[in-house]
């Protein structure tokens, strides 16, 4: 089954269980700066020299990437590539759907060249 996240509002609202216990790397919205996404019209997957946001002097202007979240997230990369459990080990990605590889051929993004 293909499972594909709306990018549109993943990881871009903060959490509502902030200071309750969970999984951050399944849970569709952020947690600090490390994992928040900006709209990904704004920038380009390519990180910013600074790496994080804190640190840019352009802060939410830059038009890259601050963090791995908004690389591995933005609308040009998500389901480009296979998870590299992918395709016997697939069980054990620890992302499940909220991964953004592709778990499956009709899962990815992209023309495959057979």
């Amino acid at each position: 089954m293909i499972r594909h996240l709306v990018l549109d509002k993943f990881k871009r609202i903060e959490c509502p269980s902030k200071g309750v216990t969970h999984n951050h790397k399944s849970c569709y919205f952020f947690h600090s700066l490390k994992d928040r996404r900006r709209d990904d019209t704004l920038y380009t997957p390519e990180l910013c020299k600074f790496a994080e946001t804190e640190k840019c002097p352009k802060r939410d202007k830059c038009k890259r990437a601050h963090n791995r979240v908004e690389r591995l997230y933005h609308s040009e990369k998500y389901k480009t590539k296979f998870c590299h459990f992918y395709p016997s080990k697939i069980t054990q990605c620890e992302y499940g759907d909220f991964c953004s590889f592709a778990h499956s051929v009709e899962d990815i993004k992209v023309r495959l060249i057979h």
